[in-house]
């Protein structure tokens, strides 16, 4: 399949799953599950910069909107997208080679864990105390960080794991 086809399938099938079903979805109160992040990590690599920045506006606009947050997804999807090329140069060494999306088989676990589990920190550290905006409790806000972290990279490992197989 053309990887731009599979890039927009996989837009379209994360952000669906995200408003429609993990937008509702409250397992316990300190789980907030954020997939579509995995959209921006697994963009191409040799996508120019402001069509990374672009996607990251578009994708934070699109979830703001079913959210309701103004601004807080656009600011966080952004600034992945600005810092996903510098944390992926250094995770993979010879980065420049890679084709397509820095999957798990293209990149192999270690720079891909060593590149999603940073940036999905970051994306969800901003989320979540952007929508606290208070230091009152911060031992439940952060829980709820490190929680919806683990969950999120979880799951785009097992999405990864099934979408990308060599």
């Amino acid at each position: 399949m053309n990887i731009a086809v599979s890039n927009i399938l996989r837009f379209v099938v994360v952000i669906i799953v995200q408003v429609v079903l993990l937008n509702h979805l409250h397992f316990t109160p300190l789980l907030t599950p954020m997939l579509y992040v995995w959209c921006l990590l697994m963009l191409p690599v040799k996508l120019p910069k402001w069509a990374e920045l672009l996607i990251g506006f578009g994708l934070g606009l699109l979830m703001d909107i079913s959210t309701n947050t103004l601004g807080l997804q656009t600011f966080s999807c952004v600034l992945i997208a600005f810092l996903r090329p510098m944390i992926l140069r250094n995770a993979v060494p010879d980065w420049e080679r890679l084709l397509a999306s820095p999957t798990m088989h293209e990149i192999g676990w270690g720079a891909y864990l060593k590149t999603v589990i940073p940036l999905t920190f970051l994306h969800h550290s901003i989320v979540i105390l952007m929508q606290n905006f208070s230091l009152a409790g911060i031992e439940y806000t952060l829980a709820n960080i490190f929680l919806s972290t683990i969950v999120a990279v979880l799951t785009m490992i097992v999405c990864d794991l099934f979408l990308y197989r060599p």
